[in-house]
Order: C-alpha cells, then sequence, then structure tokens
C-alpha cells in the first residue's frame, strides 16, 4: 500500500480531523504576551540573521554547490594571497 493510499484510507476511516478550524475564532493576545514574557524574561528576543552560529565538525558547506570554492581558493582568500 502507498503512502498516498494509507493516507486516503486513514482520512476515509476517521474523517477530517481539522474541519472545524474556522468555526472557532481566538484573541492572539496570549501568543503576543507569551514572547514578550519569553523576551524579557528569558532573553529569548528574535533569531539573529544571518544565522551566526558555528560550523559543527563534519557539517556541510553553508553554501550553493555552484557557488563553492575549493580548499586551495578559500585558503588563498584567508593568507591575502594570488598564488
Amino acid at each position: 500500500m502507498t503512502a498516498a493510499l494509507a493516507l486516503l484510507f486513514l482520512f476515509c476511516r476517521v474523517g477530517d480531523l481539522h474541519a472545524g478550524i474556522d468555526v472557532v475564532s481566538c484573541s492572539i493576545e496570549p501568543l503576543l504576551e507569551m514572547a514578550e514574557r519569553d523576551e524579557r524574561d528569558h532573553d529569548l528576543g528574535e533569531a539573529p540573521y544571518p544565522p551566526s552560529f558555528p560550523k559543527m565538525p563534519g557539517e556541510p558547506k553553508r553554501v550553493q554547490p555552484s557557488r563553492a570554492r575549493s580548499d586551495d581558493e578559500a585558503e588563498q582568500l584567508v593568507r591575502g594571497t594570488d598564488d
């Protein structure tokens, strides 16, 4: 049985669990208060962009493969030489 067929079978059996999502309306005030509280009490502001997280060992390059430089080119840029 394919995954799509399994999901269709499950949907037919239990129905649309999200059918009433538009019936109930809620305020976003509790969410905004929680965000303010986190920022104030736990110093959880917005994430930096671009991310400034150190690379972990074994992590692939964070650049599109078509723009990636070879290790020799990167070393030359770091040293400032044009060998």
